[in-house]
Protein backbone atom coordinates (compact mmCIF):
# COMPACT_ATOMS: atom_id res chain seq x y z
CA UNK A 1 0.00 0.00 0.00
CA UNK A 2 1.47 3.10 -0.94
CA UNK A 3 2.27 6.30 1.49
CA UNK A 4 -0.71 8.09 0.60
CA UNK A 5 -3.31 5.73 0.74
CA UNK A 6 -2.17 4.93 4.49
CA UNK A 7 -2.37 8.42 5.37
CA UNK A 8 -5.59 8.91 3.67
CA UNK A 9 -6.82 5.81 5.60
CA UNK A 10 -5.28 7.20 9.18
CA UNK A 11 -6.74 10.63 8.76
CA UNK A 12 -10.23 9.29 7.59
CA UNK A 13 -10.03 7.14 10.91
CA UNK A 14 -8.75 10.12 13.33
CA UNK A 15 -11.75 12.58 11.60
CA UNK A 16 -14.27 9.67 12.57
CA UNK A 17 -13.23 9.33 15.61
CA UNK A 18 -12.82 13.33 16.34
CA UNK A 19 -16.35 13.53 15.06
CA UNK A 20 -17.85 10.91 17.31
CA UNK A 21 -15.92 12.39 20.37
CA UNK A 22 -17.41 16.03 19.90
CA UNK A 23 -20.63 14.84 18.53
CA UNK A 24 -21.02 13.38 22.15
CA UNK A 25 -20.09 16.95 24.16
CA UNK A 26 -23.71 18.39 21.93
CA UNK A 27 -25.58 15.86 23.49
CA UNK A 28 -28.16 16.59 25.91
CA UNK A 29 -28.02 15.72 29.31
CA UNK A 30 -30.63 14.85 31.88
CA UNK A 31 -30.89 15.54 35.90
CA UNK A 32 -33.52 14.47 38.13
CA UNK A 33 -35.41 17.64 39.69
CA UNK A 34 -37.88 17.71 42.95
CA UNK A 35 -39.18 21.21 43.93
CA UNK A 36 -42.92 23.04 44.59
CA UNK A 37 -44.93 24.15 42.08
CA UNK A 38 -46.01 27.66 41.98
CA UNK A 39 -47.54 28.05 38.79
CA UNK A 40 -48.69 26.12 36.11
CA UNK A 41 -49.54 27.83 32.35
CA UNK A 42 -50.77 24.26 30.47
CA UNK A 43 -52.07 26.43 27.28
CA UNK A 44 -48.68 28.28 27.55
CA UNK A 45 -46.66 24.69 28.25
CA UNK A 46 -45.14 26.07 30.98
CA UNK A 47 -45.01 25.86 34.84
CA UNK A 48 -42.97 27.51 37.10
CA UNK A 49 -41.00 25.69 40.53
CA UNK A 50 -39.02 26.08 43.58
CA UNK A 51 -36.61 23.10 42.84
CA UNK A 52 -33.70 22.13 45.16
CA UNK A 53 -30.36 22.26 43.83
CA UNK A 54 -29.44 19.83 40.90
CA UNK A 55 -26.02 18.28 41.91
CA UNK A 56 -23.54 19.66 38.93
CA UNK A 57 -25.74 21.85 37.17
CA UNK A 58 -27.23 24.66 39.47
CA UNK A 59 -28.28 25.79 43.08
CA UNK A 60 -31.94 25.62 44.48
CA UNK A 61 -33.63 28.27 42.83
CA UNK A 62 -37.50 29.54 41.66
CA UNK A 63 -37.59 29.11 37.50
CA UNK A 64 -40.02 28.15 34.60
CA UNK A 65 -39.80 25.18 33.12
CA UNK A 66 -41.15 23.95 29.68
CA UNK A 67 -42.94 21.08 28.73
CA UNK A 68 -43.64 19.34 25.46
CA UNK A 69 -46.73 18.04 25.99
CA UNK A 70 -49.67 20.19 27.91
CA UNK A 71 -50.95 16.98 29.17
CA UNK A 72 -47.47 17.09 31.05
CA UNK A 73 -49.38 19.80 33.83
CA UNK A 74 -52.73 18.26 33.69
CA UNK A 75 -53.39 18.33 37.70
CA UNK A 76 -50.58 20.60 39.01
CA UNK A 77 -52.21 23.06 41.43
CA UNK A 78 -50.01 25.49 43.28
CA UNK A 79 -48.41 23.59 46.36
CA UNK A 80 -48.00 20.22 45.08
CA UNK A 81 -44.26 18.59 45.20
CA UNK A 82 -43.29 17.22 41.62
CA UNK A 83 -40.39 15.44 40.58
CA UNK A 84 -39.19 15.09 36.75
CA UNK A 85 -36.39 15.02 34.41
CA UNK A 86 -34.40 17.93 33.01
CA UNK A 87 -33.59 17.65 29.35
CA UNK A 88 -30.84 20.42 28.25
CA UNK A 89 -29.95 20.68 25.05
CA UNK A 90 -27.44 22.60 23.19
CA UNK A 91 -30.40 25.52 22.81
CA UNK A 92 -32.74 24.59 24.83
CA UNK A 93 -34.02 22.84 28.02
CA UNK A 94 -37.28 21.10 28.82
CA UNK A 95 -39.30 19.12 31.81
CA UNK A 96 -40.57 15.83 30.88
CA UNK A 97 -42.07 12.53 33.11
CA UNK A 98 -43.42 15.26 35.37
CA UNK A 99 -45.04 13.53 38.58
CA UNK A 100 -46.81 14.80 41.33
CA UNK A 101 -45.41 13.32 44.14
CA UNK A 102 -47.79 12.09 46.60
CA UNK A 103 -47.77 13.21 50.63
CA UNK A 104 -45.23 11.31 52.55
CA UNK A 105 -46.33 11.24 56.88
CA UNK A 106 -43.27 10.57 58.58
CA UNK A 107 -45.72 8.39 61.01
CA UNK A 108 -45.06 4.65 59.44
CA UNK A 109 -49.29 3.63 60.57
CA UNK A 110 -50.97 6.80 61.46
CA UNK A 111 -53.93 4.72 62.79
CA UNK A 112 -51.53 3.09 65.16
CA UNK A 113 -50.00 6.63 66.00
CA UNK A 114 -53.50 7.89 66.77
CA UNK A 115 -54.98 4.28 69.35
CA UNK A 116 -50.93 5.09 70.72
CA UNK A 117 -51.88 8.66 71.44
CA UNK A 118 -55.12 7.89 72.87
CA UNK A 119 -54.09 5.58 75.35
CA UNK A 120 -51.38 7.46 76.35
CA UNK A 121 -54.11 10.18 77.39
CA UNK A 122 -55.84 7.69 78.89
CA UNK A 123 -53.33 6.13 81.01
CA UNK A 124 -52.13 9.73 82.25
CA UNK A 125 -55.08 12.03 81.94
CA UNK A 126 -54.01 16.02 82.14
CA UNK A 127 -54.80 17.69 85.60
CA UNK A 128 -58.48 18.80 85.49
CA UNK A 129 -58.85 22.71 85.72
CA UNK A 130 -60.23 24.35 88.03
Amino acid sequence: MSDRIKFIKHFSMFAALLFLGTSSCWAHQQYPVTGMVLKADPSRKTFIVSCQSIPGYMDAMVMPFEVREARDLEGLKPGMTVEFTLVVEKESNYAEHVQIRSYESGEQDPLTARRLKLLNQLSHPAPASA
